[in-house]
């Protein structure tokens, strides 16, 4: 869906809809795998698909060191 051409699909739910969950923390357990399964789309020959991806990876990065910020909080 983050390829589609169609930027209803894309934009409006692919991508929106992956953010704010990846954001909320319910890809969590998986967030490794969402990341990966984005970098492996960075070698695509969809270009949608591979700029749309890299916004995913910023997700789950950003997402990442939220976790380890409140990580940190809890062990102290």
């Amino acid at each position: 869906m983050l390829g589609d051409p169609d930027p209803v699909v894309r934009d409006e739910q692919a991508l929106m809809i992956l953010a704010v969950w990846i954001g909320a923390g319910h890809f969590d357990p998986v967030l490794r795998e969402v990341g990966d399964a984005c970098a492996a789309n960075l070698s695509s020959g969809n270009v949608l698909l591979r700029s749309f991806s890299i916004l995913i990876l910023a997700e789950c990065v950003r997402r990442q060191k939220h976790k380890r910020s409140l990580d940190n909080m809890d062990s102290d």
